[in-house]
């Protein structure tokens, strides 16, 4: 599925994040964390300046959280990208953290969650 304007695929999850991931939330986060991995991984520089430029401006933030962020984005991409994909507390607490990357805009975020949401409930749900 593609957005309109938006010609890149969305994101789907592979099946071990499907069974660890059971909550709704849980799958969008880590549905958007794979669209910010793979721009990381085209283009880290923009992304990982824009992140950086946010955390400065929200340093209100609960400062453990900010530094363990600074270190991530400090760090080696490689080791941020596997770090955002982790599927357990650790790679939770990054993906609800997580500073803006600057990757998509709302439009492109609606529409993972839309589609994150739906493939989770399945076809024939109306919930």
């Amino acid at each position: 599925m593609t957005t309109r304007g938006d010609t890149r695929p969305i994101p789907e999850l592979p099946p071990e994040a499907v069974s660890r991931l059971y909550d709704g939330s849980n799958r969008v986060a880590y549905a958007i964390a794979i669209e910010i991995v793979e721009g990381l991984r085209r283009d880290p520089a923009p992304m990982l300046e824009h992140a950086r430029h946010w955390l400065e401006r929200h340093s209100s933030a609960y400062p453990p959280d900010r530094m363990m962020w600074v270190e991530l984005l400090n760090g080696p991409v490689e080791d941020l990208c596997r770090q955002l994909l982790r599927l357990d507390d650790r790679g939770e607490l990054l993906r609800d953290t997580m500073p803006s990357f600057g990757a998509m805009d709302e439009d492109r975020r609606m529409a993972i969650a839309r589609a994150t949401w739906s493939a989770a409930r399945g076809p024939g749900d109306t919930r």
